[in-house]
């Protein structure tokens, strides 16, 4: 494990390094995400000005569930968007060959060899979304809440990877679908939606099969006490099954691959 973290802070400095030589599209990300983060509260706005509750959350309660899904999103891009967006790549060009020689685990490296700093920026503004989302509610969240709340926060980064691994491993099958990792993008946006607005079918899908409403949704919910703490529970258990069961579908998926050589 320490180990693994050594490499981790190695590849954030050398991604560093290499985001700054291009200074002027870093600072032009954080206007770009400014602006977009800008556009999705203006939408929140007008929505909530001609109903006072959405599914049972009202406006500042909302506002906590979009800065909760803007920090889970973006820890997962920073860490992870660059890697899983190049998997079809080095699977059809023969790149992964650099991976597989490597004296550590193929898949550690592939999915953590590179890392966005621009996505942090979003992190603090998701933070201080879902402070003011609060600041429009009239009672005071317990310290044992945010306790859960954090752990849940973690637990969904760690579901968000092993769905997003998992998903990513079908170009082992069709490595011409370069963008097959975009399924799980556009998946995931359905947990910045209150759990309350799907019918029981796509309930049960979104949060035991594909359970992305574990992202925000739910962490969102047991923060404001609208849920119970046993959802926190459940979601350390997925995230350590779905961990498992990721590094399975990597192992077995590896068996199909091409290298350069063969």
């Amino acid at each position: 494990m320490k180990r693994h973290l050594k490499l981790i802070l190695l590849f954030m400095k050398l991604s560093l390094m290499k985001e700054m030589i291009y200074k002027k599209t870093f600072v032009w990300s954080f206007i770009t995400i400014t602006a977009w983060w800008l556009v999705q509260l203006t939408m929140v706005n007008l929505i909530y000005y001609n109903v006072k509750a959405i599914a049972g959350w009202n406006f500042g309660e909302m506002l906590v569930l979009l800065g909760t899904f803007n920090i889970v999103d973006s820890l997962i891009f920073a860490f992870f968007v660059n890697n899983m967006g190049k998997i079809a790549d080095y699977i059809r060009k023969g790149d992964l060959d650099f991976f597989l020689i490597k004296p550590i685990s193929s898949q550690f490296y592939v999915t953590f060899k590179l890392f966005s700093f621009n996505e942090l920026y979003e992190v603090f503004l998701g933070m201080f979304l879902v402070f003011f989302g609060l600041g429009k509610i009239s009672y005071n969240i317990p310290l044992i809440n945010w306790s859960v709340f954090i752990i849940m926060i973690f637990s969904a980064i760690a579901i968000s990877y092993a769905l997003w691994l998992i998903t990513s491993c079908f170009a082992f099958i069709s490595p011409r679908i370069s963008e097959i990792h975009e399924a799980f993008i556009s998946i995931s946006q359905f947990s910045k939606y209150p759990v309350g607005i799907y019918n029981k079918f796509f309930n049960r899908l979104l949060v035991w099969f594909f359970p992305v409403l574990f992202m925000a949704a739910i962490p969102a919910g047991v923060l404001l006490g609208k849920y119970s703490f046993i959802y926190a529970a459940f979601s350390i258990i997925l995230a350590v099954m779905f961990i498992l069961i990721s590094t399975k579908i990597w192992n077995f998926s590896l068996k199909y691959y091409q290298s350069a050589s063969s």
